[in-house]
Parts: structure tokens; C-alpha cells; sequence
């Protein structure tokens, strides 16, 4: 996920209000935004995924982290993917990883 867009979540749960750059967007992309943005919560000033309880990745150091232990678990990409698809990773990051 784009650090703009981390940052446009972050501040929209924040304040429960559209960031100056998503308020220019078409109303299309800004409800886009807005049910994107709900797929996460704010727990001690941390945004973690509602469904999957993971929290988003910010720092690139703490994506190393994480798929160092997840490299570790004998599962398929697929799998550790559905995972971690609201920690910010690509699936492409992971195989990359992985291999």
C-alpha cells in the first residue's frame, strides 16, 4: 500500500473526515476510499485490520520483520498471503521473500 494512502486512512479514522486529497477526487473514488478506509481501526494509534486483526505495516524495517517469521511457517504464498493482505504487503513482496 502507497505511504499516501496509509496516511489518508490514518487521518480519516482519525477525524472522520475526507483528507484535502481524496476531497478533490470524483464522489466514485471517494466512496471507494471511504469503504477502504473501513476495513480499519485505530487501536493504540496503531491501524489495524478490522478482519484479520493484523496491523498495517507502516516502516519498511517492520515489513522485514514480518515476513522473516512468516518465511519461517511451511506454508504456500497463497496462504501467507490471505494472511497478510491488510499488513501492506504485496504478494509479489512475499514470493520474493519466500523464493
Amino acid at each position: 500500500m502507497d505511504p499516501d494512502d496509509i496516511k489518508n486512512i490514518e487521518y480519516y479514522l482519525k477525524t472522520n473526515k475526507l483528507p484535502d486529497s481524496i476531497k478533490d477526487l470524483h464522489r466514485s473514488n471517494q466512496y471507494r476510499f471511504i469503504k477502504k478506509a473501513k476495513q480499519y481501526k485505530l487501536e493504540n494509534n496503531k491501524i489495524v485490520n478490522v478482519e484479520t486483526g493484523y496491523e498495517l505495516v507502516k516502516p519498511e524495517e517492520q515489513k522485514d520483520k514480518i515476513m522473516n517469521e512468516f518465511k519461517q511457517l511451511p506454508q504456500s504464498v497463497d496462504k501467507i498471503y490471505e494472511r497478510m493482505r491488510g499488513s501492506g504487503l504485496t504478494r509479489q513482496q512475499i514470493k520474493e521473500t519466500i523464493d
